[in-house]
């Protein structure tokens, strides 16, 4: 890769090029003040669905993973079958992992081109996955630049893709633990079409979604050396996860990015409504597992919402990423 270093106050501008058989993007990353700025010329028309896999440096963008019980409800089928299919979408950047000990499961996902893992530690009585053992299982097995984890029912745009690609070019942030999170948009009743067009999923976003409450995270994408190993082990899908590792992060001083604007997080929304997780069983497990260790009465999980994050990503225009650190915190 060819790079053109100029002065720019205070600091430096980077401008290259990268080039692959599937995709060209041009860029320029700036500094200044906690100011950092990534823009794509043609970030527009980079293809998605190819078979050919996007590498930066030699590694993979991504290892982007779920995981599921056995739906509850026929709908969830369809919630299931409609992330299946947004998520392969991304083939070129990503392969998707199901995480599950379930061989039906197992076979269905892999038919949609899936890759699977199996859940090697589990919590609560009812057999959630450690969430940690995720990230941790995940990067035993596959080398990538993020580790990401999205629930069952959430889908993306291409914004996902075009936050990482700006983001790993900014030189600052390389050595950096960074953790990325954001809130999402439920949309009921999402069909398979809509599900697996970006523009169509945008769109309905727009006219018939609404912005779900920042106290809610349902994806988290960190970098390879985020210290999953050291937090405790709360499960997947049980309240309080989500707040909690934001707050570690921050407590820990760790980069922390708000993507809500950049990363359209879509929630298919289906007959369980938009609060299932309250009504499961044990569904206090991961709050009085924090509480026992930490022994906070109560525990603040205010300070875990996507607007505590002391970065924040906006697009300047449809081609340039701006990554602003926060003068204060609003937490």
């Amino acid at each position: 890769m060819s790079t053109i270093s100029s002065s720019l106050r205070p600091r430096t501008l980077w401008i290259g090029k990268k080039r692959t058989k599937s995709i060209l993007v041009i860029f320029a990353v700036g500094t200044a003040c906690g100011l950092y700025i990534s823009t794509f010329m043609n970030a527009s028309r980079q293809p998605f669905g190819k078979s050919v896999k996007f590498k930066y440096e030699g590694r993979s963008l991504l290892t982007m993973f779920s995981t599921w019980p056995t739906p509850e409800y026929p709908e969830k089928y369809d919630v299931r079958n409609n992330t299946v299919a947004n998520w392969i979408k991304f083939k070129e950047f990503f392969t998707p992992i199901y995480f599950t000990n379930d061989e039906n499961l197992k076979h269905a996902v892999e038919k949609g081109g899936w890759k699977t893992l199996p859940v090697t530690k589990v919590g609560s009585g009812n057999d959630l996955p450690v969430f940690k053992n995720l990230f941790l299982d995940a990067m035993k097995h596959y080398d990538s630049w993020f580790y990401g984890f999205a629930s069952g029912d959430i889908m993306f745009t291409e914004g996902l893709i075009k936050t990482l690609l700006a983001l790993i070019r900014i030189p600052e942030f390389r050595d950096k633990v960074i953790l990325l999170v954001g809130q999402r948009t439920n949309v009921d009743n999402v069909t398979m079409e809509e599900a697996t067009n970006f523009e169509t999923l945008k769109k309905i976003s727009k006219d018939r979604g609404q912005l779900w409450t920042p106290l809610a995270e349902d994806y988290f994408i960190t970098s390879k050396n985020f210290p999953w190993g050291e937090l405790l082990d709360v499960v997947s899908g049980r309240c309080g996860m989500d707040n909690f590792i934001v707050m570690e992060s921050l407590d820990r001083g760790y980069i922390v990015i708000e993507t809500t604007q950049t990363i359209l997080a879509v929630h298919h929304t289906s007959v369980g409504g938009n609060n299932e997780n309250l009504r499961k069983p044990n569904a206090n497990y991961n709050m009085d597992l924090i509480k026992k260790f930490y022994g906070r009465k109560p525990y603040n999980y205010s300070k875990g919402r996507t607007i505590c994050a002391n970065y924040f990503s906006e697009f300047l225009n449809k081609h340039t990423i701006i990554f602003s650190k926060k003068s204060k915190s609003v937490c």
